[in-house]
């Protein structure tokens, strides 16, 4: 029988019913891993292999969790989110319908007083609707494994703590912070997340692709938020349409 070479390369770590196992596999692998390399009789070509297994097997985990992490979060504020998406969708739709209307009549009319009147109207439902835009790009594109800033919910802070204060300021600079970069994509026609495919209910069908793997539990919770009734006839309306 042929001796083992020790400087040889070929050395492997099969890392196969560790992966297999998801989290809890990956990690007892790498406490056995990390456990042989304390050995200092382990031969330089084993050593080489473990420590890159070792390697490989820590960014599957950090991997894992952050997966876990944005599935959690996702649960938890997809309430909340579903009912602002539903009232981005209708801003969105009312505000391109108005520019609509506002750009044929202004292709309309001849007199030069109304001419310059709906020009005017004209030049801020654009702008109205290009803020509707960046609204329906934030909730469809927002980060899945941070906390949700509500993107409508006004919070009052007067004879709040300094600390909840601070809380609160840090959240809006965060969202207002987000919504410049999605200005920024939307303008670019770079957002992960497209208009179009939150229109046309393509993101939800993409979502429950990949929660194939999802826990029957937690499918059927999300199924029941997505399946409520929600009141198109909200009694709050958006500042832009007041």
């Amino acid at each position: 029988m042929a001796k083992r070479n020790e400087n040889s390369t070929q050395a492997s770590v099969d890392l196969t019913k560790a992966l297999m196992h998801g989290s809890s596999g990956i990690k007892k692998k790498i406490r056995d891993i990390s456990r042989l390399l304390t050995k200092d009789t382990l031969p330089a070509d084993v050593r080489v292999a473990n420590e890159r297994a070792l390697s490989t097997l820590k960014l599957e985990l950090e991997k894992i969790q952050s997966e876990q992490k944005a599935k959690k979060v996702a649960l938890r504020y997809h309430k909340v989110r579903f009912f602002e998406k539903k009232k981005a969708i209708r801003f969105y739709k009312k505000s391109k319908r108005e520019v609509e209307e506002l750009e044929t009549k202004l292709n309309e009319v001849t007199g030069e007083s109304e001419r310059k009147d709906t020009k005017k109207q004209y030049k801020k439902a654009k702008r109205v609707f290009e803020h509707c835009k960046i609204d329906l790009a934030y909730i469809l594109n927002y980060p899945k494994d941070e906390k949700y800033i509500s993107l409508y919910t006004k919070t009052v802070v007067e004879n709040l703590p300094k600390k909840a204060i601070d809380g609160i300021n840090r959240a809006n600079q965060r969202k207002e912070a987000l919504k410049k970069m999605f200005a920024e994509q939307l303008a670019n026609n770079e957002l992960p997340i497209s208009l179009e495919e939150g229109l046309s209910g393509q993101v939800a069908k993409d979502s429950n692709n990949k929660n194939n793997g999802t826990s029957k539990k937690t499918t059927n919770t999300i199924q029941n938020v997505d399946d409520m009734k929600v009141d198109t006839k909200e009694k709050e309306e958006d500042d832009f349409f007041e």
